[in-house]
């Protein structure tokens, strides 16, 4: 993609995003998950009806690349790009996933953990 290296899975990403994914269920109704910075970066996904793959999720947060301007390190106008940062920052090493259902419309909420957190303020993701 932009030639950083790949991730290796963790389970202890994975266990923290699945308490994250089942809190946001169970207690937040699937509601918008606030991933504040913090010991890990974050990303999320809700999708409607559909079998959400981590092929799929990366492939949805990498889509806003087009709007991520490198020699600025500024999104376009009226767009995000901080997830699509997060995907490719050259300092994380770690990945870990989780899912959950929600009755609500059928979504799928996935949340993944990175670490060390990326998508840093005033930094270069690569």
């Amino acid at each position: 993609m932009v030639g950083v290296p790949p991730l290796v899975w963790s389970q202890t990403l994975e266990a923290a995003a699945n308490r994250l994914a089942r809190y946001q269920r169970n207690q937040k109704k699937c509601e918008f998950a606030s991933l504040n910075p913090g010991k890990y970066g974050a990303n999320q996904l809700w999708a409607k009806g559909l079998a959400v793959t981590p092929t799929l999720a990366v492939e949805t947060w990498v889509k806003e690349k087009p709007f991520y301007d490198y020699k600025s390190d500024k999104c376009a106008p009226n767009h995000t790009c901080g997830v699509y940062k997060q995907v490719v920052w050259r300092d994380s090493k770690e990945l870990g996933c989780a899912q959950a259902m929600c009755t609500k419309e059928s979504t799928v909420l996935t949340i993944c953990f990175y670490n060390p957190p990326g998508n840093i303020i005033g930094q270069k993701p690569y």
